[in-house]
């Protein structure tokens, strides 16, 4: 529809002032979800942003990941989002299409992001989410590295190699680090440290 078209599009799209990626490119890489890659896309593309002479970056993504088998990657995915976005110039929205969402989808989503804004017989909600605070000090040095590389994509085997120690050991400290977060897999656990910053590149 006409009134729904944004103005001037083609002009903002040839001047470089809009990309469209496609939702599969971005996200994945061959069939693999990588949250920590992910997340240094997101980096690159608001330091390219900036160094354009742009104020800041607005992206819009849409949920077509729902009722795959990424849906829950995703989840932790946007989780994890939340706190590298505090002080930058980026505003990210995310669309969920409501006549394909359960209610605990709906649930998830709004828990998962700073503010959520929902549609109901005609009608605008407003809603404000408290953020959660993770338990830094009940990690040990060992279980943020290993929670590292985890994001980076490592299999314990792997994390067990890097660090000179054996895939029980590592996967034993997954295992005591998801248990101190509060987290209920590797993966949620790897979120929550990321969005909390308990992880990052400067991880002994």
């Amino acid at each position: 529809m006409a009134g729904h078209r944004i103005p001037n599009f083609d002009r903002y799209l040839a001047a470089g002032n809009m990309e469209i990626v496609r939702g599969r490119e971005w996200y994945l890489e061959g069939d693999q979800f990588g949250l920590a890659r992910i997340l240094r896309g997101w980096d690159e593309k608001l330091r390219s942003a900036l160094a354009k002479g742009y104020q800041g970056m607005r992206v819009s993504g849409n949920a077509f990941w729902l009722n795959s088998k990424y849906y829950k990657d995703f989840c932790d995915y946007e989780c994890a989002l939340n706190r590298p976005l505090e002080g930058q110039p980026m505003r990210v929205l995310c669309t969920y299409p409501m006549v394909a969402s359960s209610a605990a989808e709906v649930l998830q989503v709004a828990q998962a992001h700073q503010r959520a804004v929902v549609q109901r017989k005609g009608h605008w909600e407003r809603f404000e989410l408290v953020p959660t605070t993770a338990r830094i000090d009940l990690l040990t040095p060992r279980e943020r590295t290993v929670l590292w590389w985890a994001a980076q994509g490592k299999s314990a085997e792997q994390i067990g190699a890097i660090l000179h120690v054996t895939k029980r050991t590592a996967n034993a400290h997954i295992q005591n680090a998801t248990r101190k977060l509060g987290a209920v897999n590797k993966t949620q656990a790897v979120a929550i440290s990321l969005r909390e910053r308990l992880i990052g590149r400067n991880t002994p």
